[in-house]
């Protein structure tokens, strides 16, 4: 889904309260998306190659 916000594509209404069914409150995942989303447009705004991006997915991956 944030891939899909920053790509300008809209979000299908509770597209997020269908996850929330994986645990935790529906007020963290809003929380852990803002975050991702925050992550990804900083990492898209730094000049190409000053971040390892195979570094980036695996932290992202840990985050998961």
């Amino acid at each position: 889904m944030a891939v899909h916000s920053l790509e300008g594509k809209e979000i299908p209404e509770g597209a997020l309260d269908s996850i929330q069914g994986q645990g935790g409150s529906l007020s963290e995942l809003y929380e852990s998306y803002a975050g991702l989303l925050a992550v990804i447009q900083s990492f898209l705004r730094l000049p190409q190659g000053s971040v390892n991006s195979d570094h980036l997915k695996e932290d992202l991956k840990e985050i998961k």
